[in-house]
């Protein structure tokens, strides 16, 4: 049987097809039958068959999320200089992307949602996905020539504004507050601010410069 199996990966199964079986899963002759024929098979098929239940589905969706980060990481460690449209465009990114979440959230319905392992990998879905794509958006701009001349104005009456909003949240700075205890968290928000509005953050001195006066005038109010 593993050596059938083997076979038939060997011959039929290649880096460049968008669908893997996860290794150590058994299938009978008549799965291997149903699955390894001369036309490709996509996730429904798989389902259709019987072969994906809800069972083993973890399993299929726990490979689907390895093809996701494999396609990440290759994005991820695109040569210093090349352009991210181009790299996407040489990896086939935004289709293999499409196809692997396709498979992925096909399968993850089927699965099993009171045990432990579909909660696992949903969760490491959401984590992998809201990464890339603060990846994907921070660099969406790196394309475009920044125009030289004046440096950018930075809203500080915006981000005053901001800021104290923060204390009204938060309270006083306090030690027993993990994110909001020092200046540093202060400097910390200001510069989130303006590289969201802005896209940059201001010289280090007047970040500081800054936060010592909101901390002044909001932190005893």
């Amino acid at each position: 049987m593993l050596e059938e199996l083997s076979f038939i990966r060997e011959n039929r199964w290649s880096d460049n097809d968008r669908y893997a079986l996860p290794f150590g899963l058994e299938l009978c002759r008549e799965d291997i039958d149903k699955i390894w024929d001369k036309s490709s098979f996509v996730t429904a098929d798989l389902i259709a068959f019987g072969t994906i239940t809800p069972s083993n589905a973890h399993m299929f969706a726990e490979t689907q999320l390895d093809n996701l980060k494999m396609l990440y990481k290759r994005l991820l460690s695109r040569v210093p200089g090349l352009q991210i449209e181009m790299a996407k465009r040489e990896l086939d990114f935004d289709l293999r992307r499409d196809k692997y979440k396709m498979a992925y959230l096909q399968i993850i319905a089927i699965s099993d949602s009171n045990t432990q392992d579909h909660h696992m990998i949903a969760q490491e879905y959401e984590k992998i996905e809201y990464f890339m794509n603060r990846y994907l958006e921070k660099h969406s701009n790196d394309d475009v020539p920044q125009r030289r001349g004046r440096k950018p104005a930075y809203p500080w009456d915006d981000c005053k504004t901001h800021m104290q909003k923060l204390f009204e949240h938060h309270g006083w700075l306090s030690l027993d507050d993990p994110v909001w205890c020092c200046q540093a968290d202060v400097e910390r928000a200001i510069i989130e601010f303006m590289e969201e509005k802005v896209g940059k953050a201001p010289a280090t001195s007047l970040v500081r410069e800054h936060a010592k006066q909101y901390i002044k005038s909001f932190n005893n109010s």
